[in-house]
């Protein structure tokens, strides 16, 4: 029965983590979409600038876009959320949370709906639009199932 137990918590403790890694990407992807899913984009600077962050949210020291704001500048930033896209999948329950940051001072007004390519609030549906991509590529119970009955059969139950 404790193998069961056992069994049971570190196969939920698998699927919650998988599901909140999945959920921090969606996220995460869903604001750096193209307009008008996502982010809209003039130079790319307020898209480019969704940085994924483990524990804290990324603070950025410089978040103006340089006055000679070129795409090696956003290539760049998007070098820094790569990092942060990799901190996220090697995320565990003992890292603190998930964030998505953008610290473009004009990435407030954006989200009102400053821009005509995206509609005002687009920050909340990408979170929305997030959280379905996430439940749709839950496991299913049959999954699960599977799963514990192969665990079963190893063990001779």
């Amino acid at each position: 029965m404790a193998d069961q137990v056992d069994f049971v918590i570190a196969d939920l403790k698998k699927f919650v983590r998988g599901e909140i890694v999945a959920l921090g990407l969606n996220v995460n992807a869903n604001l750096r979409d193209s307009p008008p899913l996502g982010t809209p984009i003039d130079i790319g600077w307020a898209s480019a600038n969704w940085v994924p962050s483990v524990d804290s949210p990324f603070i950025d020291p410089n978040p103006e876009p340089p006055d000679d704001l070129s795409s090696s500048h956003v290539a760049a930033r998007a070098a820094i959320a790569q990092q942060g896209v990799n901190e996220m999948l090697g995320w565990n329950f003992n890292n603190g949370s998930i964030f998505s940051t953008n610290n473009v001072p004009y990435i407030g007004p954006l989200n009102d709906g400053s821009s005509k390519q995206s509609p005002a609030g687009f920050v909340q549906i990408a979170v929305e639009r997030a959280v379905k991509q996430t439940a749709a590529r839950a496991p299913t119970r049959s999954a699960r199932s599977q799963r514990a009955s192969a665990f079963k059969s190893r063990r001779g139950r």
